[in-house]
This record gives C-alpha cells, sequence and structure tokens, in this order.
C-alpha cells in the first residue's frame, strides 16, 4: 500500500509484474467522466486515461452497468451505452418527449429510474425490454415499480439498500419554483404516493445565491445519511458546496480549497469515505481553470492542502464544462 495525497493506492509489488496494475480509491478502481462531451476513463489516481467515445455529442448522467464492462449515458433524448471495449450502442430514443433528464441504476443493478418529460419512471433493468421502449406508454407497460408525477421530476439518486430515492423535484416555494431533493421510501412497490422522508434545502437551511438562482445544478447521495450538492452562482453549473444529513437535519458549507467557491459534480466514492468534485477559483475570475480533485472528505475543514488529479492540458477546457464523473466500484 502506497499514499499519494493522502489517497490510497494498491500497486502490486515487483512478484505481481504477471499482472495488470491497479489502482483502487475508496472502494473503486475505475472513474468515467466527461470531457469535451465526450467519455473518459481513468484510474483513480488520474492515469490511464481512455477515450470511450469520439461523437462529440453532449451527454449526461453516466451509469455504470452491474458488468463493470458497460457505461449508460443521456445524449439528446436517446439513452446510450459505450463499453471498456470500444463498442457503442444506442438504448432507447424517446424522439417524442421534450425532456429526456436523467438515468440512474440502483446499487443492486435490478432497476433504472428514469426522469422523461418531469416524470420519474422505476423499472427493471432490462436492456432488451428497454430497447422496445419510446414513449411513456411503453415505459408504463414495462410493470415498474413506480412511476412518480406528483410533482415535475428533473433526476433520481438510489439509497445504498436500494430502497429509497432522492429525488430532484421541482416544488412552490414562496410563489416562486424551486429545484429540491424529496426523499422517499420507494420499498413496497406501486405504493402511491410513496412515503417522504425529508425534503431540502426548503425550511432546512439555505445556499448561497439560492435565492437568486433556486437550482441544484448537481448532488449526490452516500447512500445512507449525507449528502452533497451545490448552488449555481458561475458558468451554469458551478457553486457553493454544501452537505447534508438527513438523520440529523444539519447542514453545513464545505470549502475545501478555502476560496468559498466554486464547485460542482461532487461524488462519494462507493465506500462513502472519499469525494470527488470538479473545482474553478471564483477569485481568479476568467483566468480560473476547471480542476478535479479527489480527497477524503474527513479531511475537509483541516487547512490540508490538495493536489489537483493530474489530467493533461486542455482537459474540461470550457468554462461551463463539468465531468458527471461516475465510480466503478471494485468488485
Amino acid at each position: 500500500m502506497t499514499r499519494r495525497d493522502g489517497v490510497d493506492m494498491e500497486v502490486p509489488t515487483a512478484a505481481e509484474t504477471s499482472q495488470p496494475r491497479t489502482v483502487t480509491v475508496g472502494g473503486a478502481d475505475m472513474i468515467a467522466f466527461l470531457n469535451a462531451n465526450d467519455i473518459w476513463v481513468m484510474w483513480p489516481d488520474g492515469s490511464n486515461l481512455k477515450q470511450l467515445t469520439t461523437d462529440g455529442a453532449a451527454k449526461t448522467s453516466l451509469q455504470w452497468l452491474p458488468d463493470g464492462q458497460s457505461i449508460l449515458y443521456i445524449s439528446g433524448k436517446c439513452i446510450g451505452m459505450a463499453g471498456l471495449d470500444g463498442s457503442s450502442q444506442s438504448i432507447a430514443c424517446f424522439n417524442s418527449a421534450q425532456y429526456l433528464e436523467d438515468i440512474s441504476v440502483s446499487p443492486d443493478g435490478a432497476q433504472i429510474a428514469i426522469a422523461l418529460d418531469r416524470v420519474l419512471y422505476v423499472v427493471p433493468l432490462n436492456l432488451e425490454a428497454l430497447q422496445g421502449a419510446r414513449n411513456h406508454t411503453d415505459l408504463v407497460n414495462m410493470n415498474g415499480c413506480l412511476t412518480y408525477s406528483e410533482l415535475a421530476s428533473k433526476g433520481a439518486d438510489w439509497s445504498s439498500d436500494s430502497k429509497m430515492l432522492a429525488v430532484k423535484i421541482i416544488a412552490p416555494q414562496n410563489g416562486v419554483k424551486v429545484d429540491m431533493v424529496r426523499v422517499m421510501d420507494v420499498s413496497k412497490c406501486g405504493s402511491t404516493p410513496p412515503r417522504v422522508l425529508d425534503t431540502f434545502p426548503g425550511p432546512r437551511f439555505s445556499m448561497i445565491g439560492y435565492n437568486d438562482a433556486p437550482y441544484i445544478p448537481s448532488y449526490d447521495w452516500d447512500g445512507e445519511w449525507l449528502f452533497l450538492l451545490n448552488s449555481r452562482v458561475r458558468n451554469d453549473v458551478y457553486g457553493y458546496l454544501y452537505a447534508y444529513n438527513i438523520d440529523t437535519r444539519h447542514a453545513e458549507q464545505l470549502d475545501p480549497m478555502q476560496t468559498g467557491c466554486c464547485y460542482t459534480d461532487a461524488q462519494w466514492s462507493p465506500d462513502g469515505y472519499y469525494v470527488l468534485f470538479a473545482y474553478q477559483n471564483i477569485s481568479l475570475g476568467a483566468n480560473s481553470r476547471n480542476l478535479l480533485y479527489l480527497i477524503p472528505f474527513g479531511t475537509i475543514g483541516t487547512n490540508a492542502n490538495y493536489t489537483p488529479l493530474p489530467l493533461p492540458e486542455g482537459f474540461l477546457a470550457k468554462p461551463s464544462e463539468h465531468p458527471e464523473a461516475a465510480f466503478r466500484p471494485v468488485k
């Protein structure tokens, strides 16, 4: 075991040179992310970069499939799949829809949540069946666990036991429609509406910039108690970073880089000990660069100095670019 900037790295000894070198951090051995609208993968220390797609089409919602060899994603009104072997495939296109905003695969690999036209569908993760879906009726006919339309939904994240969903909704607050995260119990299939466990920020806490731009560009759940989310104050998706505990209902602003702003796409590692995030130093104005960090969560607030992942010059070059990274759990 060696360490680099506080990150544990499993590196084989000389006696193990017949085996491929691997790097694991936080229960993950690979990270998929977006750069210039294409999907790349790398080891958690930023090495072994590989480009999977080359079409340059805008993409979102990277999701590893349970086999760890393929990644689902959204491009336009279509769900696509990119393989580590360089293969690509269109899974489903919803051409008559206005919005296809998010997909989220459950940790047990059994279900997928799809946000289509602000309705959230939770259906079996059956790619063959999903390939036949073209509209809302087709998703309903997949006999999924949930169709949620009580409030407009823009996406979802799963608890670690696949029994709860954290849904990004559009809800009224003080006469204005705002983004919120609603945590719901979906363990009982067909329960309408599902039991609501918490909704935030709402009355729980406020984020800098949220009153002027009431959006949540990114959020992530450790699957147990802790959420990471950011406001929107800069370049569409960057803002102030917060942690929220749904058990204690306590929130705190996080600033690992000690500049106040700006952060986006904060993601928990599979074991919940590390956090990956993209960062822009707001004090540098137009000269700020997009940097990607992977750090131990427990060291935030200790004045620790962190080193960004060593991505090549020119990666994440546009000011509004953000990686939407996804960890591949170690098998």
